[in-house]
């Protein structure tokens, strides 16, 4: 079958699912009505009988999905032409052949028995970035850019709550690019560490690239080595996201290409080993601004187009900062003060329970009291799918797109060279006004429920014995002594208090078409139609944009 054949038998299987299910619940609510009314046991075996049937049956058509989404794994996701989609950019200077776990710890070793890996007294904090200052939220002048294509996009089941007040993380993996005249554009944001496949979802990610054809870095120990790309899910649209195998309107699927603007950090709660060699990853994380960008025949908005260039972008409401505050009223003020990173927060919290002054040890992340900081600008060049045959003129060449901003943010689209369409985006904090926190709540973690994740991580991060061994090191006197039983009896007794928030991620849809700018020739560009500013969603930009020919027989 067809690509387009197996996800409308996909569509037709995943309506009987749903047709299944709404019997299934409805055979169930007469069964318990029938129960608690004293119905004959005769009549209620036959009804347990025809329901365990249709259950029987719905699980025969889960499998169909299963298969069926495989077989879309295979026939649809497929690499994507490099061209559709590069940037313009010029990375920050940067080290050559960086040491990533010297970064982790601070020097050329880490410190005896309670240094390494977070938590620890190297590393306080998650996340350093790579270029200094190491521990800043921010971005700054270290942002960086890179191109490439995307692989195993997934939602993550397992990250350090504390950290996560929007959700688990959504991620991905980057094959970067390699361009002729400078193989090392991106690659430079390769550690040696990025070469392993323990890390979660990177097997997955070279199997992918294998099967797709998509050529992969080779690191230093003659090994594939690829970026990941990390972000908390409630902070970026769904409908960049979500991967719909029943359609082409789905997010970021394997083998699109992708754009990533972003925080170039080291994992520091992840060590690796490669070649024998202890180390750790680098990534993006989180990045600020992104584009997808796929071949479809299933244009927003053009019914004449064969094939059309579509482009996503997304960009992220809020940024979590890794310091930790007490005073809950100035969670979104970076003008007020802090208790620290994770690890001396941890510390001032066991020293309050212990003097009496708390019955609970609590984990309030900041929030940035911007998405970003400064004047930032991300220039994309987007190309319309190749032509099939390059010695007939393929048609117009024409553009779509719907973009919507808040105040501080705006979007250019003008024509480029060689059928180009070159799309900038600028967010400017001078004028950028932020969306109001979405609703908080409470939410406590004993310690089962950490076991549970760290099981999942294989990790120390959540090992409760390791952070509690760093604070008793930090701690002196029969405070320290006493560090491991105060945060066992708290973990045991109701557990670490953090935040969670309300997700934004449902409330725009990234594929709107309602005020798009569409179907014109490119010499009709520049213009200010089709970008809206819109204060009311929280997202500093998101949209659209279709590239693509219109045959010349349409035009008289």
């Amino acid at each position: 079958m067809t690509c387009s054949e197996i996800r409308a038998e996909l569509v037709a299987v995943m309506q009987a699912k749903n047709e299944k299910e709404a019997e299934i619940k409805e055979k169930e609510e007469e069964l318990f009505a029938d129960e608690h009314d004293g119905v004959a046991e005769k009549f209620l075996a036959k009804e347990r009988a025809e329901l365990a049937k249709e259950r029987a049956e719905l699980a025969k058509i889960k499998d169909q999905i299963s298969s069926l989404g495989a077989q879309v794994e295979r026939e649809c996701y497929v690499r994507q032409p490099q061209d559709i989609l590069q940037i313009q950019y010029q990375n920050p200077d940067h080290l050559v052949g960086f040491n990533a776990s010297e970064i982790v710890w601070g020097g050329s070793d880490p410190t005896p028995v309670i240094g390494g890996t977070f938590p620890s007294v190297d590393a306080k904090q998650e996340w350093k970035q790579v270029l200094e200052p190491h521990d800043a939220d921010y971005e700054g002048e270290s942002l960086v850019g890179a191109t490439g294509w995307a692989l195993n996009p997934e939602f993550s089941d397992v990250d350090l709550p504390f950290y996560h007040p929007f959700g688990f993380d959504w991620e991905f993996t980057i094959a970067l690019d390699q361009p002729q005249d400078d193989p090392t554009k991106y690659t430079f944001l390769l550690a040696r560490g990025n070469q392993s496949q323990q890390a979660e979802g990177s097997g997955d990610a070279i199997e992918q690239a294998t099967a797709m054809h998509v050529p992969l870095p080779i690191g230093p120990d003659n090994i594939p080595s690829v970026l990941g790309v990390e972000i908390d899910r409630g902070v970026i649209p769904n409908g960049f996201t979500e991967l719909h195998p029943e359609s082409e309107r789905g997010g970021l699927a394997p083998g699109d290409r992708v754009a990533v603007f972003g925080r170039w950090i080291v994992d520091c709660g992840h060590e690796v080993e490669v070649a024998d060699v202890k180390s750790y990853r680098t990534e993006i994380h989180p990045p600020l601004l992104m584009a997808s960008a796929r071949v479809t025949h299933d244009s927003l908005v053009n019914a004449q187009a064969k094939a059309v260039t579509r482009v996503l972008f997304a960009s992220r409401a809020y940024l979590v900062s890794q310091r930790f505050t007490t005073d809950t009223d100035t969670i979104y003020d970076d003008t007020a003060g802090d208790d620290g990173p994770f690890v001396d927060h941890m510390v001032n919290e066991v020293i309050k329970v212990d003097s009496f002054r708390s019955l609970s040890v609590e984990a309030h992340p900041k929030i940035k009291s911007f998405p970003f900081d400064g004047k930032r600008e991300a220039h994309f060049i987007v190309k319309p799918p190749p032509p099939p045959n390059p010695f007939i003129n393929p048609g117009r060449l024409y553009v779509s797109y719907q973009f919507t901003v808040r105040s501080g943010c705006s979007v250019t689209v003008t024509p480029g060279a060689l059928g180009a369409i070159e799309v900038v985006i600028t967010l400017d904090q001078d004028g950028y006004t932020p969306p109001a926190l979405p609703t908080r709540k409470g939410r406590s973690w004993p310690r089962d429920e950490l076991d549970e994740l760290r099981d999942g991580t294989g990790t120390q991060i959540l090992e409760v014995e390791a952070l509690a061994g760093v604070i008793e090191y930090l701690l002196t006197g029969p405070l320290g002594a006493i560090a491991v039983e105060v945060i066992l009896e708290i973990l045991g007794n109701g557990g670490i208090e953090t935040d969670e928030y309300a997700h934004v991620e449902d409330n725009v849809d990234i594929y709107d078409a309602s005020r798009a700018f569409f179907s014109v020739s490119v010499t009709d560009l520049p213009t200010t139609k089709g970008v809206t500013q819109d204060d009311s969603q929280p997202f500093p930009v998101y949209g659209w944009l279709e590239v693509g020919y219109e045959p010349l027989t349409h035009h008289v």
